[in-house]
């Protein structure tokens, strides 16, 4: 449950807080009153404040603030958010299509629109590659 947040917050927070800049870079307007940044780098020991009262250096800040925010998913692994083990079975060959298909019930097969006949099925498709290509290339019996 942890990590899910964690990963909400990785996700989510970057783009929320860059938002609000821009809502705020948007809202700041020139004669309305002044910010003041409160910092305490060391607890209640030291209330360090920066009064700013140009609407400009604000919207610079915020306007800085906004792609600092986006920059963050630059630095994110993503790997985490796919599967770390994918196990998949693929057959190229005949026998291997042949034996996966027997997994599949008839309706499954139809619903999927691979034809009863499979092998019927391949051949012609195969035969109508093969005039194709006579037609272009001049091969016969590629396949």
């Amino acid at each position: 449950m942890k990590s899910l947040v964690v990963g909400i917050l990785k996700l989510y927070l970057p783009i929320t807080l860059s938002l609000l800049a821009l809502w705020a870079f948007f809202r700041t307007s020139p004669g309305g009153g002044r910010a003041v940044v409160n910092l305490n780098p060391f607890g209640p020991f030291v209330d360090l404040r920066i009064p700013i009262e140009s609407y400009l250096i604000i919207r610079i800040l915020l306007g800085l603030a906004i792609p600092a925010f986006l920059l963050v998913y630059f630095s994110y692994d993503y790997t985490a958010f796919f599967p770390k083990d994918v196990i998949m079975q693929v057959f190229y060959d005949d026998r291997g299509i042949r034996q996966s298909l027997t997994q599949f019930s008839p309706d499954e097969l139809a619903s999927l629109s691979i034809p009863k006949d499979y092998p019927g099925y391949r051949r012609r498709y195969f035969e109508t590659l093969d005039s194709e290509l006579e037609k272009t290339v001049g091969a016969q019996k590629f396949f």
